[in-house]
C-alpha cells in the first residue's frame, strides 16, 4: 500500500495559500493533527483526504508520490523580498516548479533555443565599478540587437531559451523573480512575471531579471544574502536595466530633440523605447539629461495625475508566454501525444500528476486544452 506523502500536502496548502488553522478548521481535525499529516507521523483518513482533495483541487494521486527526479535550484532573485511574506511567496515556487518540469518534459519532443551566455571575463570588476552600460552593450551585441528599441522582452528572452510564465493575478503580492533551476541535470533559466502588471512595466521586470541573470547568478543564494547587500544586488539589477532597455547615446539623443521634458513629450519616447514614463524618467536623471528638481517635478504629476499603477497608451500592447503553449500544440497537432496524455505522461516520468486545469493555468494553455482538445468528434450530417 502506498503511503500519504505529507510533503505534498503542504505544497497544496502553501500554493492554495491556505494556513494550517484554516485547513484544520475545514477538516475538523486540530492543527496538531494536519502537522502530523505534513510531516509524515499521521495519515488522514479516507473522509478527510476526500475533503483535502476537494479544498485543495490536486488529484488524490499527487498526495501519494514520490518525486522521480532531482531538482536543484540556485536561489530565487525575488523583486519583492521586501515587500511580500515567505507565505506569500510560497505558491510562487509550486508555479516555478511545474513550469520548470513541464519545459523538462517538452524538451524530449522539442528542439528549444540554448540559452547561452557571454564570456565576460572582467564580469565582477565591471559590475563592482557600475560599468553597466558597457555589460548592457556586451549582451546587445553578443545577441545582435545593435542599440534599437526591444520590440518585447518576453519575446526577445523566449528566443534566447528563457522559460517565462506567468504568476496568477491572485498571487498580487509577489513581484516578478527568477531563478537558476536543475531538473536531472538539465539546466534552465526561469522567470516569472505578474499577469496584471502593464506592457511597458513588464518590459522592465524582465529586464531586470535579465540583469541578475547575467551579473549574479554565479554567485551565493540570492536569499542568503543581508539586506543591504540584497538591495545592492537589486540596485545593480536597475541600473542594468535601465541600460539595456535605454541604451545612453541613442536615448540622450531623443531626450535632446525633444527640448523641454515634459510628461506629453515622454509618451510619445514611450511608444518608440516600449518603456514606462517613471523608468525614462529615473534614467535620464541619472543621465544628467534633467536635473533632480525637474525630475521631482516630473514625478510628482505622475503621482497627481493617477498614472502609478496604469499611465497613457499602456493598453495599447500586451504580451504573454508562447514558447511552451506553442510547444505543446506543435507536438499535438502533429499527433507526437494527445493531449490528454500529457498530464499522465508527466505523472509517469516525474511522479507528479496535476489536474489538467493546473497545467494549462501555469504553462498556458487555453482552458479546456488538455482535455477538450482529445475529446471524441462524432461526425453527423443533415438530413435530405
Amino acid at each position: 500500500m502506498r503511503e500519504f506523502n505529507g510533503e505534498r500536502l503542504k505544497e497544496a496548502r502553501y500554493f492554495k495559500g491556505i494556513s494550517i488553522t484554516d485547513l484544520a478548521d475545514k477538516l475538523e481535525v486540530s492543527k496538531q493533527m494536519v502537522s502530523k499529516y505534513e510531516t509524515n507521523k499521521a495519515n488522514p483518513t479516507a473522509e478527510n483526504l476526500f475533503k483535502i482533495v476537494r479544498i485543495l483541487d490536486f488529484p488524490t494521486e499527487f498526495y501519494f508520490n514520490d518525486d522521480k527526479f532531482s531538482e536543484v535550484s540556485n536561489g530565487t532573485f525575488y523583486r519583492s523580498r521586501f515587500t511580500s511574506t515567505q507565505k506569500q511567496k510560497a505558491p510562487s515556487e509550486s508555479i516555478k516548479r511545474v513550469v520548470t518540469i513541464y519545459r523538462d518534459f517538452l524538451e524530449q519532443y522539442v528542439n528549444f533555443p540554448n540559452l547561452a551566455k557571454p564570456v565576460i571575463p572582467n564580469l565582477d570588476e565591471l559590475v563592482e565599478n557600475k560599468k553597466f552600460e558597457t555589460l548592457s552593450k556586451i549582451l546587445r551585441d553578443y545577441w545582435g540587437l545593435d542599440r534599437r528599441p526591444i520590440e518585447s522582452m518576453m519575446v526577445l528572452l523566449e528566443e534566447k531559451g528563457f522559460v517565462n510564465a506567468l504568476l496568477p493575478k491572485e498571487m498580487e503580492k509577489v513581484d516578478a523573480f527568477g531563478s537558476h533551476e536543475f531538473i536531472n541535470d538539465n539546466n534552465y533559466y526561469v522567470i516569472i512575471s505578474k499577469a496584471d502588471s502593464s506592457f511597458y512595466r513588464q518590459q522592465f521586470s524582465l529586464a531586470h531579471e535579465l540583469a541578475h541573470w547575467i551579473m549574479h547568478t554565479d554567485e551565493i543564494d540570492p536569499q542568503a544574502l543581508d539586506p543591504i547587500e540584497y538591495r545592492k544586488k537589486e540596485s545593480e539589477a536597475n541600473d542594468f536595466a535601465s541600460s539595456f532597455l535605454l541604451p545612453k547615446e541613442e536615448f540622450l539623443k531623443d531626450i535632446d530633440n525633444i527640448g523641454t521634458v515634459t510628461l506629453a513629450k515622454l509618451l510619445v519616447l514611450k511608444e518608440k523605447w516600449n518603456v514606462a514614463l517613471s523608468a525614462m524618467l529615473m534614467r535620464a536623471s541619472k543621465l544628467n539629461a534633467i536635473t533632480e528638481i525637474e525630475h521631482q517635478k516630473l514625478q510628482k504629476q505622475i503621482s497627481y495625475k493617477g498614472w502609478r499603477k496604469r499611465e497613457p497608451l499602456d493598453e495599447k500592447k500586451s504580451t504573454k508566454p508562447l514558447a511552451l503553449k506553442q510547444a505543446t500544440e506543435l507536438i499535438v497537432d502533429h499527433d507526437v501525444i494527445k493531449a490528454s496524455d500529457i498530464p499522465i505522461k508527466i505523472n509517469e516520468q516525474y511522479g507528479r500528476l496535476y489536474n489538467s486545469s493546473f497545467l494549462e493555468n501555469a504553462v498556458g494553455l487555453d482552458t479546456g486544452y488538455l482535455t477538450l482538445k482529445s475529446a471524441e468528434v462524432i461526425t453527423l450530417k443533415v438530413r435530405n
